[in-house]
């Protein structure tokens, strides 16, 4: 039987290992068949590197991400130069494109008793997951191989204007076709957020958001609504107990976690106030309207917005404007909120976290 191998450096955790082969050379058994098993059981301790993370310190509302506009989208191709776009399969977005976000367009079918994504029926209907259920498992699957990733925010717009069941059984079977494919465990839902606190508002106060080590691997869902529809879902309840879905709210609204700010030009104030109020802000880079306005685009990353929304998350033929983070990785820390210990390689660094088969 061979002897304890002295491989463990200054670099790795040796404590237990040197307990471990100490014990059995002092009892002078350490070529005993147990001291072996007793090696291999605290060899994990040996190899894996001591220097600590900052997931303890480094919180959600310490990051800027990016992520994609109709992040379904095929381009109709039929001249509407604003849906001349398309995007990458979800999981190329996410393994290639350092997409954190994304948008998903939704519109309940009685026929097939299902969610089916696309922009427009009949004219802008091409979808690179056209059941809801599909891109939903697209994105569990990436993220069950990556346990260590940012939180995934998934913002959900539900495009009818009254649906004929009501919107109290359409958001029932919303969060019933979520769970068909999630694990409650790898949400992160309202109820994560506020624990023992009497509203949202109060958490945030009081706690602010989690630290990064509490939410790894999880995903966010966001309800992209407003007016009728949004209290439909909330019931104007502050503590939106046992809701899957956080919503896009008014930075004054009992329930605000989340609020979108679409363009940055002209409201950095708002998007202040909403820091400030410990709110997590996305905004958009771009717009059709916009024609891909760089100053636009500098605004956003300048701004402190948690989550920069584009069409144009690569380079496309065509055009030089393309939406990257500044030394991201694929996530960046916050231009206005991250403390100074900040890197992206703290935030999220999957190129040295071996993925799950």
């Amino acid at each position: 039987m061979r002897r304890f191998p002295p491989f463990c450096t200054q670099n790795h955790t040796q404590k237990p290992y040197h307990n471990a082969k100490n014990a059995c050379s002092l009892l002078r058994f350490d070529t005993h068949p147990l001291c072996a098993l007793l090696f291999l059981l605290f060899l994990p301790s040996c190899t894996s590197p001591a220097s600590p993370t900052l997931d303890d310190q480094l919180r959600l509302h310490h990051i800027q991400i990016k992520g994609t506009h109709n992040s379904y989208h095929i381009s109709p191709n039929n001249g509407v130069k604003p849906w001349d776009y398309t995007h990458a399969p979800l999981t190329e977005q996410l393994d290639q494109q350092g997409v954190r976000k994304f948008e998903l367009d939704l519109y309940w079918s009685p026929e097939h008793k299902r969610f089916d994504v696309l922009h427009v029926p009949g004219f802008d209907p091409h979808s690179r997951c056209p059941l809801f259920t599909d891109c939903l498992s697209e994105i569990n699957a990436w993220s069950s191989k990556h346990p260590t990733h940012l939180p995934v925010f998934v913002f959900l717009e539900a495009k009818e204007s009254s649906p004929p069941d009501g919107w109290d059984l359409y958001y029932q079977r919303l969060e019933a076709a979520i769970l068909s494919v999630f694990p409650r465990k790898g949400l992160f839902t309202p109820d994560d957020l506020r624990k023992e606190h009497p509203s949202l508002q109060a958490a945030l106060q009081k706690d602010g958001w989690p630290t990064l080590r509490e939410v790894r691997g999880k995903v966010l869902f966001v309800l992209l609504v407003g007016g009728e529809k949004r209290d439909a879902y909330t019931k104007n309840d502050p503590a939106q107990q046992d809701r899957l879905c956080f919503v896009t709210a008014e930075t004054n609204d009992p329930f605000a976690a989340i609020v979108k700010i679409d363009s940055p030009l002209g409201n950095e104030p708002q998007i202040q106030a909403a820091i400030r109020a410990h709110l997590i802000v996305r905004t958009r880079a771009d717009s059709p309207e916009d024609e891909h306005d760089p100053k636009r685009l500098a605004a956003a990353l300048q701004s402190g917005a948690h989550i920069i929304s584009t069409d144009v998350p690569v380079p496309q033929a065509g055009t030089s404007y393309v939406v990257t983070l500044p030394n991201a990785n694929p996530a960046r820390c916050n231009p206005i909120l991250a403390p100074p210990e900040c890197t992206p390689q703290a935030l999220e660094d999957l190129a040295s976290t071996p993925s799950k088969p």
